[in-house]
């Protein structure tokens, strides 16, 4: 960041590190797997401490591939849910993607 805008990445890690409002002191970067067009995704694996320390492994990436290594996701108030792959989900996902819209994976993981 520069003067509070984002610079360097793509629009979506632009558009992602304007949502990310809070400061994070101690963040460190892990490990990275960068975007490829035969995997169709791309991730890194981040360290940070919030009074603990933390890792969660950011994945970005195509929906149809993502959804498919994903068993649970988080509700609006943290608590985590089965995804349930029903013919009301794919709709909603393909109404998301006819509309030009992206989706972002997170994966939190406690290391």
């Amino acid at each position: 960041m520069s003067d509070g805008e984002v610079i360097g990445g793509n629009i979506t890690d632009r558009a992602l590190r304007k949502f990310i409002t809070t400061p994070v002191p101690s963040l460190r970067v892990l490990s990275r797997v960068p975007f490829n067009s035969r995997e169709k995704y791309s991730s890194t694996m981040i360290e940070y401490t919030d009074g603990v320390k933390k890792r969660i492994n950011l994945i970005k990436g195509a929906p149809e591939v993502l959804l498919s290594k994903c068993s649970n996701y988080l509700k609006e108030n943290g608590e985590k849910e089965k995804i349930p792959f029903n013919i009301e989900v794919i709709n909603n996902l393909n109404q998301i993607l006819n509309n030009s819209r992206r989706l972002e994976l997170t994966s939190p993981r406690n290391n």
